[in-house]
């Protein structure tokens, strides 16, 4: 298959999953960082029971520190904040079976995260640790602007909180406005003079925090209707025995 121009490694790995017929359907680079040689193993996973037979990177040689730390912390942050489990070393260099392929062509999404649909159809994985060699062909496209963009889809893809921050935001400010009423009546009642300052204040603070709550709740709507345009299916059936 070739593309009209380049669309991105996402849109190629979902344009090969589109096209392939057969039962078993592997993924790795074509400049040969992911070694072919790793596939019988891969294969023999699969022939003893796995659905997806998969690479898992081992360290991060030939990467700059500041890359490594930012991709360490891009895993931390985002397994915090969504609701699936990505592994840090995970890679796409893997085999998988039909049922596996056809439940991630199952997922309509267009700005998609494979990592995270990998982890989010789930299947019984056996992962092989793997090292990095060098390039046969061709140098990395990949520079921070593009794979901070890769990490942002990555979150947003799976996790609503940065809709519902403004609600958590507003809540803290409205608590801490309250707090804040609550000294400057203390020392009023204490005798000691108090400046409308402190009035103007609370006053600003509660309307602020109000304000955020406010948009807080919109966003949980929006995470529902964000959710709800996903259409990723409710759950995925491995094998049945119904008949």
């Amino acid at each position: 298959l070739s593309f009209s121009r380049n669309f991105g490694k996402e849109s190629a790995m979902l344009a090969g999953l589109r096209a392939s017929t057969a039962e078993l359907v592997g993924i790795l680079d074509a400049d040969l960082q992911h070694s072919p040689a790793l596939l019988p193993e891969m294969l023999r996973a699969i022939e003893e029971g796995y659905d997806v037979a998969a690479a898992k990177r081992m360290d991060r040689t030939g990467e700059t520190k500041l890359k490594s730390r930012l991709s360490d912390a891009f895993y931390k942050v985002a397994n915090r904040m969504t609701d699936v489990e990505i592994d840090p070393g995970a890679q796409d260099f893997r085999v998988m079976k039909r049922i596996v392929v056809d439940a991630l062509l199952s997922l309509g999404e267009h700005r998609r995260f494979t990592k995270g649909l990998f982890s989010f159809v789930g299947f019984r994985t056996k992962w092989f640790p793997h090292e990095n060699t060098a390039r046969a062909a061709g140098e990395a496209k990949w520079n921070f602007k593009k794979l901070f963009a890769y990490a942002c889809d990555g979150i947003l893809a799976f996790s609503d909180l940065p809709l519902r921050l403004p609600l958590y935001a507003g809540g803290a400010l409205c608590g801490g406005a309250l707090l804040y009423a609550l000294i400057v009546l203390i020392v009023r009642l204490c005798g000691k003079g108090v400046s409308s300052v402190h009035a103007v204040l609370i006053v600003l603070l509660l309307l602020g925090g109000a304000i955020l709550c406010a948009i807080g709740l919109l966003g949980a709507y929006l995470a529902r209707v964000y959710t709800q345009v996903k259409d990723r299916p409710d759950y995925i059936i491995r094998e049945s025995n119904l008949i």
